[in-house]
């Protein structure tokens, strides 16, 4: 515990809990979102994010995401513009998270067509930024049931 002496804009002392003795008194507990859970716009959002920053450091295109796609019944597409950017449509509903996270990644490939050698490599370094998005801690929601 770190305690900060009270400031002259604050009457009462602060007390700052570290995570780390927070976690040696009571261990975080880690769920995977379920294969019925579907995420959620904000954290489609947060995912896309990530996604286009590891294209961007290892020099590939990153396209734009959305969702749903444009043409009904599809669960994804993918629209290339005569300039080379792309659009990557995604359903989320009554999708499980992981399923919506394949696509995105299948997407940032297509859209980028990489030589099979380093293709791998890429799809895994987005595989293991998009994971922690799609661990939750302490039990808190970041999605919904698809029930």
């Amino acid at each position: 515990m770190i305690v900060v002496p009270p400031s002259p804009r604050l009457s009462q002392v602060a007390v700052i809990v570290d995570p780390v003795e927070k976690w040696q008194e009571q261990p975080p507990r880690f769920e995977t979102l379920g294969s019925t859970t579907e995420l959620t716009s904000v954290r489609f959002a947060q995912i896309a994010r990530l996604l286009n920053q590891v294209a961007k450091d290892q020099r590939l295109r990153t396209p734009a995401f959305r969702s749903p796609p444009r043409a009904p019944g599809l669960r994804r597409s993918i629209r290339r513009r005569p300039d080379g950017s792309a659009t990557v449509s995604v359903s989320l509903r009554g999708r499980p998270a992981v399923a919506v996270v394949a696509d995105m990644i299948d997407g940032v490939m297509a859209a980028n067509e990489p030589g099979s050698t380093r293709s791998a490599g890429i799809r895994d370094r987005l595989w293991l930024a998009a994971t922690p998005l799609l661990v939750q801690e302490g039990g808190v929601s970041t999605a919904r049931s698809a029930a």
